[in-house]
């Protein structure tokens, strides 16, 4: 593309929210996991999904209102819910993510007026939430009036099912589809579908002039042309294509200890016991020089650590050679084999 003779144009002018070209490439990609091809004036096109995020809490979140959030979540949500002045209420999570019951709960006693969700592969634990639980989720959301924020960021990779909220109830969804996991990290674009061309107006309109959340002129061409020509696509399957390969080598690596992953995902998660041995395990593991995440980096509410669940985050494509994750998996297993036999021997 550095070749193009129209490259300094396309680099001389902003685009905020993408151009028509770009909207409508964005509504062809986003289909695949909605089903259909959304209107191009309910998508803008930002600089990343911290900066739509940015863009939402404001919005979204005021008059002495909360945002909702699984007990372990995006680890930045929670400084942008600080820069933003936006009270953050933890909700517990299990095995499918955000809990139903609980929200009900909370949503009057809080005020919850916005929740963000990561239901597909989730980050850390990897869990998928059934296409049943996020219906009574929807439910309790249009009873209470809150609105549903879904970062779907391994959406497309995971598959077409379960589907997303923004398929079940596109009326309250601010739905992200982040391109950093599933095409390359550097061109830092989210394609955000809003519920409405006039939501989308609504929070274009007193941003217009704010320079830091549109995309990148270069990086918003290239996405809009790998879309159009299908190199896109063809990058995606191979990134899935290795994330499979790459998890046949946990698979065998890990052998016997417990483990969590998902199709299309690009970490696992190791369940423990108590807070305390996940982090435990994670030093001993940085002794070794293997980089891993405790549940601690993801607590919405770090002044609770007591909430579970409990466990370390790996990143199963951080390693460049397969050959190095596959050294760093048998030290993990060998360490968790070793802490596992020492509890057993202190119980």
């Amino acid at each position: 593309m550095g070749s193009r003779n129209d490259v300094g144009l396309i680099l001389r002018h902003n685009r905020p929210g993408g151009n028509d070209r770009d909207r409508a490439a964005a509504a062809r990609w986003i289909s695949r996991r909605l089903g259909s091809t959304p209107e191009t004036d309910r998508i803008l096109v930002t600089n990343g999904t911290q900066s739509a995020i940015a863009l939402l809490l404001p919005m979204l979140v005021r008059d002495g209102t909360t945002l909702g959030v699984e007990a372990l979540t995006y680890p930045v949500l929670r400084n942008l819910a600080d820069r933003a002045r936006v009270r953050v209420v933890p909700i517990e999570i299990d095995d499918e993510g955000l809990q139903p019951d609980v929200l009900a709960n909370l949503a009057v006693k809080n005020r919850i007026s916005a929740i963000f969700v990561n239901p597909t592969v989730h980050n850390p634990t990897t869990a998928v939430m059934s296409e049943k639980r996020r219906r009574d989720i929807v439910d309790i959301a249009r009873r209470h009036g809150i609105a549903i924020i879904e970062d779907d960021v391994l959406g497309r990779m995971h598959g077409l099912s379960p589907r997303p909220f923004a398929a079940i109830a596109p009326e309250s969804t601010w739905y992200l589809a982040a391109t950093a996991k599933s095409l390359a990290l550097g061109l830092r674009i989210t394609l955000l579908l809003c519920p409405t061309d006039e939501a989308a107006n609504q929070l274009y309109r007193p941003v217009a002039s704010m320079s830091s959340w549109f995309p990148s002129a270069l990086s918003a061409e290239l996405l809009t042309k790998w879309i159009s020509d299908g190199s896109g696509a063809e990058i995606e399957e191979a990134i899935i294509d290795e994330a499979n390969i790459r998890s046949e080598i946990v698979a065998q690596a890990l052998n016997d200890a417990p483990y969590r992953y998902q199709h299309g995902g690009l970490h696992l998660w190791i369940p423990f016991p108590s807070g305390e041995s996940a982090m435990t395990f994670q030093a001993r593991a940085l002794e070794r020089n293997v980089l891993i995440r405790n549940f601690g980096m993801f607590l919405a509410a770090p002044e609770e650590p007591h909430v579970g669940p409990w466990g370390v985050r790996v990143a199963i494509t951080a390693p460049l050679a397969r050959s190095d994750l596959a050294d760093a998996l048998t030290i993990l297993r060998q360490l968790f084999i070793n802490q596992s036999s020492h509890a057993i021997a202190q119980w």
